[in-house]
């Protein structure tokens, strides 16, 4: 028996639920299109754009103004001057400054966030990385300094503020409001929406190589870095110090942008196998509303962020809409994706892309499948029209 009927009738579910996709996409476009949006503000801070780590800021703004994103992610290296004045189109977009604890041009005043421990150092170098830097140890300079993530080798650690000092709580801060300022043109209406942390975690961001994390107690005995001549430390305890970085940056960056929006991505936003998930490591605390974010993204696949009943019970006051995913294609096929998508847009969440597309081998959004750049948006217009 011949197959062809078999195959024209399939052939032609295929053109329907082609032209009833077509037809709900043109709807999307046309009520989140910003020519006929009304005068005020159309899209919302929790739908954003923030690649910042591949790509080049003119193709990430050109894709972010393409899909319809107001606002977009700036890298902690990225300067005013060279990376984003000479780029025409960022006007009207709104930005965010990505982990602006290691901005190189102002909060490590010009200098590398990267301390290479085989090379030499002027004494300038030396006399701010001592000074603002936390200690682990007495040895020789660089190896007294506390190490972060490590750069792709076991010589090129990221220095860590040492917020058991007040002076650096303050010093930091201000530098992060000087940064926003720097590369806001509000001329044009590129102006700053506010700060993104890359898995925050109040013990902070040590690490041993090969980038395996550990507690300053690691190196100290104590949830301390070392008190050494010329300093004083306000806080007992290293999460204390950054837990006043996290409320003092919150509090000054609304007070000198009423809108701004401080955005932590977790891993998950709760988890018991390690204390790196934002709502466990505050749920206990007395500041813990304080310590509240705006809004809290999950960097791992899955729908945890929505399905974990813990978000929301903890004592921590967090809604669904103020949730979501930003996977980098942790997840990778479509039909994770539409999983992902579907949750989001079900309970009010979103889903939107940070600081990478997949791992760092992907290095553009042209080399994302179209079905998984447009499953991602599908929630966020949703949302965006009620």
């Amino acid at each position: 028996m011949s197959t062809r009927p078999v195959s024209r009738v399939i052939a032609m579910k295929r053109i329907f639920y082609l032209q009833i996709f077509l037809i709900l996409l043109g709807t999307q476009l046309i009520c989140v299109n910003p020519t006929t949006a009304a005068a005020e503000d159309w899209s919302s801070w929790k739908n954003f754009y923030a690649v910042c780590w591949v790509d080049g800021a003119q193709n990430n703004i050109k894709y972010a103004k393409q899909m319809g994103y107001d606002y977009i992610g700036i890298n902690n290296l990225a300067t005013a001057d060279y990376s984003y004045n000479w780029i025409a189109n960022r006007a009207g977009l709104k930005f965010y400054l990505v982990n602006p604890y290691w901005n190189k041009q102002y909060v490590f005043q010009g200098y590398d966030n990267i301390i290479p421990m085989n090379r030499s150092y002027t004494i300038a170098e030396k006399n701010f990385f001592e000074k603002y830097m936390a200690w682990k140890s007495t040895d020789a300079f660089p190896n007294n300094l506390a190490t972060g993530w490590f750069d792709g080798a076991a010589d090129r650690p990221y220095a860590q503020l040492d917020f058991q000092q007040q002076a650096v709580v303050d010093y930091a801060v201000e530098k992060i409001v000087l940064a926003a300022r720097s590369f806001e043109n509000t001329s044009i209406g590129f102006s700053f929406a506010g700060v993104m942390f890359d898995v925050p975690r109040l013990k902070g961001d040590f690490h041993v190589w090969p980038n395996t994390w550990v507690n300053m107690s690691y190196w100290t005995g104590s949830d301390s870095s070392l008190l050494h001549g010329g300093i004083t430390h306000e806080y007992a305890t290293y999460q204390d110090g950054l837990a006043a970085f996290f409320k003092k940056l919150k509090t000054r960056i609304k007070q000198a942008f009423p809108n701004s929006k401080l955005i932590h991505e977790p891993y998950k936003l709760y988890r018991d196998d390690w204390d790196d998930e934002w709502i466990k490591q505050i749920k206990d605390r007395t500041d813990k509303n304080e310590l509240t974010p705006d809004f809290l993204s999950q960097e791992g696949g899955g729908t945890e962020f929505v399905d974990d009943v813990r978000n929301f019970n903890s004592g921590v006051s967090i809604t669904k809409d103020m949730v979501g995913s930003s996977q980098p294609l942790n997840w990778s096929t479509d039909n994770q994706n539409r999983k992902i998508a579907a949750v989001a847009g079900i309970n009010g969440a979103w889903y939107n892309w940070f600081g990478r597309l997949g791992d760092m081998s992907v290095r553009s959004i042209t080399a994302v499948s179209p079905s998984l750049k447009l499953i991602r948006v599908l929630p966020n217009w949703d949302n965006l029209n009620n």
